[in-house]
């Protein structure tokens, strides 16, 4: 029994472990000094006697553990060294593997949730606002034109806001004039001219100076502005401004808005995210203007003009408004000089005061006429000197023949001379106008016609700006005013019919020169499509009842030659038909262009004509009368054959008129 017990003592061993005998004997020997032996009885061989069965057990299982044979004297502590199976109970290893994996773990839900705060937190990045609306400095201003910011072109200026003279053409009032070679800025209104010198701070009307606290007109680094104080005198527009950065708003129409109000405090964002920068606070209560709406984000406007980004859950229920057009300024009424009932101006053509005598012989066959149109005031120097052919005589024929007379200025029966220069100073349109004025006060002639024709796209806005002055000097007389033009395409409407409808009596089309000299193939004067398309074109611009058309008593004759040259002359109504019947020709109606038409091979060369006769005219007036037009015009007077004034009669009196 007694080995089997120490057997299993020998198992125990093998985990490490000490019978508790067996420590407290060991903690003795640690304890006792080295070569002494126990104290009391032990010490004697008897003592030792007792114990020697165990001890010699042990012995023999120490020898075992120790794998060396090497027994441990008595006494002797235990060796702590060696074999991993060594006697002394050993403490138990702290679980550093489970806290490193603890550790990893929590690193990972650390990084995580970073991340995820990361993703789905507010961004605190506040934007920088000058950056934002692109202001320079503390001159420099962003604009909202409307809803939107679309440009540039405001700058404020010792307290004013200035804006761009092109942008105040172009969006505001197109009736302001820059005379570059004067050094001003001009407004005319219906009976009277506005003039700033540019830089000073004064405005000078009919009434008088007025000084102003600030100049109505500037020039920065080669840039005329205008303050929009001093051009909403002159038109209606509304505008709001703030600063820090400078930025305004100018509103000119009528406007449907969506608002809300901001229900909880919160931030508007550059963009529709929220790791988008910060522009502006938004707090509880605010209102703002609601540009655009998306799932979750908004594109909005505060009060003062910063458009940004604020999610929909912050805005309240929105509302509608409906805001009416500005109307700081209400435009006033234009003279009225037009006659009672249909206009039917004939243009006679006279190259001095001797040729006002064909008034007589031009007139013999002439039916319903009421105005007639002498070509009196050619222009005949760049400084605006005109000349004059006008008579006395002259106005007695005509009022005895019941016409008013509307004498034409004109820019082209006087060669060498620069017409545009004419029209680019104050002084040598004032200088036309006065010379216009004191004749009309001295010869009494009821009107004025302009012809000014082939003017530079240049000089359009001088060209109108004369139009405006001399309508303001005609009506302070009551003389009427009419202006010719060319049928307008995009390449000539400079001469600005719009304008005119409001300053001139009568706008003129020269519904004629369709096929001119110059034109590279052959065709009609005045085709039906043309007529129609030069109506229907003005019509967009000027009222019927202020419009007039004017129609050709000319016909062209084209020639082309073998090698494909081609060439034209205008022939009076009276000389083609010479021609016809010289060739023995018979017209053929062409329907297209409402004409009869002619055509005759000989001696290599092709003729071709499109005859102005009774029937192309009568169609041109039917459809004169269909617009429901002011009147007609003719060009010019002695060219015609008899027969047409009887086709004009039938138009005036409201007879029947025919296209064949």
């Amino acid at each position: 029994m007694a080995r089997s017990g120490r057997q299993n003592r020998s198992e125990y061993d093998d985990l490490d472990l000490f019978l508790p005998e067996e420590e407290e004997e060991y903690r003795r020997d640690v304890r006792r000094p080295a070569g002494t032996n126990a104290p009391g009885s032990r010490g004697s061989a008897a003592g030792r006697t007792g114990r020697s069965g165990r001890d010699t057990g042990r012995q023999g299982g120490d020898t075992a553990r120790q794998g060396s044979g090497r027994t441990r004297p008595y006494g002797e502590a235990p060796s702590r060294q060696g074999s991993s199976r060594g006697r002394g109970r050993r403490k138990k290893r702290f679980p550093w593997q489970l806290l490193v994996a603890l550790a990893i773990i929590l690193l990972i839900g650390a990084v995580a949730g970073s991340m995820l705060i990361e993703r789905y937190s507010y961004s605190n990045e506040k934007e920088d606002l000058y950056s934002w609306f692109s202001v320079s400095d503390d001159s420099d201003a962003a604009v909202y034109w409307g809803e939107e910011r679309e440009s540039r072109g405001v700058r404020l200026i010792g307290g004013t806001y200035y804006i761009e003279f092109g942008e105040v053409i172009s969006r505001l009032n197109s009736r302001f004039y820059f005379g570059e070679k004067d050094n001003v800025v001009i407004y005319c209104l219906p009976t009277d001219r506005v003039v700033t010198v540019i830089g000073e701070n004064r405005i000078t009307a009919s009434a008088g100076v007025e000084e102003t606290a600030y100049a109505p007109a500037l020039m920065e680094d080669g840039t005329l502005y205008l303050a929009l104080d001093f051009v909403r005198r002159f038109t209606s527009f509304d505008y709001e401004c703030y600063e820090a950065p400078n930025r305004i708003r100018i509103r000119t129409d009528a406007e449907s808005t969506v608002t809300a109000e901001v229900t909880k405090d919160t931030n508007l964002r550059t963009s529709g995210g929220i790791k988008s920068p910060i522009l502006v606070p938004l707090g509880s209560g605010d209102r703002v203007t609601v540009l655009e709406e998306m799932q979750t984000w908004s594109r909005v406007r505060t009060a003062d003009l910063v458009t940004g980004y604020v999610e929909n859950k912050f805005l309240g229920e929105r509302e509608t408004a409906e805001i009416q057009a500005p109307a700081n300024y209400t435009e006033p009424e234009y003279p009225d000089a037009r006659i009672s009932g249909l206009v039917n101006m004939g243009w006679h053509n006279v190259a001095g005061a001797g040729g006002n005598d064909t008034i007589y012989s031009y007139m013999a066959d002439v039916k319903s006429m009421n105005v007639i149109s002498p070509t009196w005031f050619p222009l005949a120097s760049d400084d605006g000197t005109l000349e004059c052919y006008a008579t006395h005589a002259y106005m007695d024929a005509a009022r005895n023949m019941g016409l008013k007379v509307w004498p034409a200025v004109d820019n082209f029966n006087i060669p060498g001379v620069d017409h545009n220069n004419a029209l680019t100073t104050m002084a040598s349109r004032e200088k036309m106008i006065s010379q216009l004025m004191q004749w009309a006060a001295e010869y009494g002639f009821e009107g004025i016609n302009v012809d000014f024709e082939q003017v530079s796209p240049d000089c359009g806005d001088d060209f109108i700006e004369f139009v405006r002055e001399l309508s303001i000097a005609c009506h302070r007389m009551g003389l009427t005013l009419s202006v010719d033009n060319y049928v307008t395409y995009n390449f000539n409407d400079y001469y600005r019919m719009d304008e005119q409808a409001l300053f001139a009596d009568y706008t003129v089309i020269m519904g004629y020169d369709e096929h001119y000299a110059g034109s590279v193939e052959a065709g009609s004067v005045a085709s039906f499509d043309y007529v129609q398309y030069g109506i229907k074109r003005a019509l967009e611009e000027v009222p019927a009842s202020k419009l007039i058309n004017g129609i050709p008593f000319y016909t062209r004759l084209w020639k082309k030659s073998s090698d494909g040259g081609l060439t034209s002359e205008a022939l009076d109504m009276m000389t083609a038909n010479a021609f016809v019947a010289n060739h023995a020709l018979t017209p053929e109606w062409d329907g297209f262009t409402c004409q009869n038409y002619v055509r005759l091979e000989e001696g290599g060369t092709l003729y071709q004509m499109w005859l102005e006769d009774a029937e192309s005219i009568e169609a041109k007036l039917s459809l004169m009368r269909s617009y429901e037009l002011a009147g007609v015009a003719e060009w010019k007077l002695s060219q015609e054959t008899p027969d047409v004034w009887d086709v004009i009669e039938r138009y005036m009196n409201g007879g029947e008129l025919i296209i064949r």
